[in-house]
């Protein structure tokens, strides 16, 4: 910024000098102006005085010559001394430059010397030889003499008026000096202005103007400003970006394009239908695959019911909506024929026109139908399938356990030991899969009646001293101690509370088995503002880590579950429930510290 500075400060140099001088010249002006009033004041003074006393003194030496009659020598030294006292005022007079020069002074000096011979005369001669007419002559020299010294005191007077007039003058030329140098200063301020403007100013707004342009997208604009100062840098700098932003701008479109062209390819080579929605719910694209949907007769009036409600919730959750489990497929109709889909819903913010980059999105929802009807009609013949091998097998398996029962009761006759020990495998083996065929009952009936919960509200303490009391005996065979830790106050939970029993029975048994004699299990909730936490922990040998994020799927088995007859149903039956319920479950667990299953539903808060 040195140029520019440089350039400021030469266009601001004149006007500084102009005021320099004009306070200099008013300095030097106030102090000579000053010297001249009071070099005025103090002649006008002097002269005053002296003119009074060499009036009083020439009235003082008529009175005496018109008084002398004989001779005296107290008038002649009264005489004598009126005469120094006017010499002295007259020399004062003749101080003046201007009075010395003067007609009258001149007159008035050739005057005094013939009056001062004739007063020497009248002291000095004798006074019997003396010529009357003297003294009439001898006062008409005096009169003469003040009239000359009236002459004198004007003269005076005028050169005062002079000096006066000189002080007016010097005030008008300053007045005048003064108001050309304000008019020049006027004249600078108004020129440097109009340079400021021509030199800053103009190309600012120029670049300010280019910049606005810019802002609004248009970047084909060039600032032609040609200079060498930091005006001119700053145009080639802002040159050189619009030509960055172009660049820029023709790669980003080409990206653009390219991911547009990719976007649309994705949406119309996807499986799955695919709706983008506005605020009111009027869809603004459809890929391929959700032509049917839009061509069927029951969506001629718009989205069914049960969209609407998934688009509605995304929209005022703003959180993604997503279907992961068969049994939260919605069942549409298309064309008449049932149809069953997944539907996974997300926020996105739609732009009506791309190239308007000052536009603001409008926010939308996009709907992403996987159609899952075989599978859905799959899955129900499977658990339909489950359901009757199970039911099927159960009652023949149930037959032969309560033979086994007689057998070894040795109730029909009596067995050796080697039968006795045949007889408590089988049981054992029988055992075993009474309990899988019971647990695919479970899920199949979990499966089939994933929505019908019967939610009350139910007390969190309540339901731990049940599924503890429930596994007393179990307790007891296992040698294994439970204790309790109750959530704090009267904590409430509005679920099933027999669905959340089976699944705090299923943790709690599970403890029990896999814990070794003579330990503990505990059991309990904690309570906070908005949740119950329901947990088992164990002192087991633990669970494997690599087994842990598995340990909820299906057909799931620990290395020591096939000891107590699991066959990996329980828990995923628990994490269905939990789900249903629209809680969460989890477990934690480390290698020979034992494992802590728990899960978390809403607390209710009692109105």
């Amino acid at each position: 910024m040195k140029k520019l500075r440089n350039r400021f400060y030469l266009a601001l140099l004149p006007l500084q000098l102009l005021l320099v001088g004009l306070i200099v010249w008013t300095i030097f002006l106030l102090n000579n102006l000053e010297g001249l009033v009071k070099s005025t004041e103090e002649s006008q003074k002097l002269l005053g005085n002296a003119v009074d006393q060499a009036m009083v003194s020439l009235h003082e030496i008529k009175l005496q010559v018109q008084l002398m009659d004989a001779p005296d020598k107290e008038a002649t030294q009264a005489m004598q001394r009126a005469w120094d006292v006017y010499e002295d005022a007259l020399e004062t007079i003749r101080e003046s430059e201007r009075i010395q020069e003067s007609k009258a002074m001149k007159t008035l000096l050739l005057n005094n010397e013939r009056l001062k011979v004739r007063l020497e005369s009248l002291v000095d001669i004798e006074w019997n030889a003396i010529d009357p007419a003297i003294f009439p002559s001898t006062i008409r020299m005096v009169d003469k003499t003040e009239a000359l010294i009236g002459q004198v005191s004007a003269t005076a007077i005028k050169d005062i008026l002079g000096l006066q007039l000189q002080f007016r003058e010097r005030i008008r030329l300053s007045f005048y000096v003064l108001g050309i140098g304000i008019g020049l200063g006027i004249f600078g301020t108004i020129l440097i202005s109009y340079q400021i403007g021509r030199i800053v100013v103009s190309p600012l707004e120029m670049l300010q103007a280019k910049l606005d342009d810019v802002g609004k997208g248009d970047y084909d604009q060039e600032v032609r400003i040609v200079r060498k100062d930091e005006v001119g840098q700053l145009a080639y700098s802002l040159n050189r970006m619009i030509r960055n932003l172009r660049l820029y701008r023709n790669l980003t479109d080409e990206r653009l394009h390219s991911t547009t062209h990719t976007f649309q390819t994705v949406l119309q080579r996807s499986p799955h239908s695919i709706l983008f929605l506005t605020q009111d719910h009027s869809i603004t694209y459809a890929n391929p695959q959700a032509d049917e949907l839009l061509s069927s007769p029951e969506w001629a009036s718009g989205l069914p019911g049960e969209l609407i409600d998934i688009a509605s919730k995304t929209q005022k959750g703003h959180s993604i909506y997503i279907q992961r489990q068969l049994h939260e497929a919605i069942q549409l109709k298309i064309n008449g024929q049932p149809r069953y889909y997944l539907v996974v819903s997300y926020p996105v913010e739609l732009l009506k026109n791309i190239q308007d980059i000052n536009q603001k999105n409008e926010p939308g929802v996009a709907l992403t139908l996987q159609d899952v009807t075989k599978m859905k009609l799959a899955d129900d013949i499977k658990g339909n399938l489950v359901a009757t091998v199970s039911h099927e097998l159960k009652t023949p398996l149930t037959s032969a356990r309560m033979a086994l029962y007689l057998l070894g009761e040795q109730q029909i006759g009596t067995l050796n030991e080697d039968q006795l020990d045949l007889v408590d495998t089988a049981k054992e083996d029988l055992e075993r899969q009474l309990a899988t065929i019971q647990n695919l009952l479970d899920l199949s009936r979990a499966e089939s009646s994933a929505t019908d919960l019967t939610k009350e509200t139910c007390r969190v303490n309540e339901i731990i001293n049940e599924s503890v009391a429930t596994h007393e005996d179990l307790s007891e065979a296992c040698e294994v101690s439970i204790e309790v830790e109750h959530a704090e106050g009267d904590a409430l939970i509005h679920a099933d509370p027999h669905k959340v029993t089976i699944v705090l029975n299923n943790f709690l048994s599970n403890a029990l088995r896999h814990s070794s004699h003579g330990s503990k299990v505990l059991i309990g909730a904690h309570a906070d503002e908005y949740n119950i936490r329901f947990f088992v922990k164990d002192f087991g040998e633990g669970i494997d880590e690599d087994m842990i994020p598995h340990i909820f799927d299906r057909y799931s088995q620990g290395k020591e579950s096939t000891k107590v007859g699991s066959a990996g149903l329980g828990l995923h039956i628990a994490k269905q429930i939990i789900e249903q319920h629209g809680g969460s479950i989890g477990c934690e667990s480390q290698k020979g510290e034992g494992s802590e299953f728990y899960f978390s539903l809403p607390r209710h808060l009692d109105d």
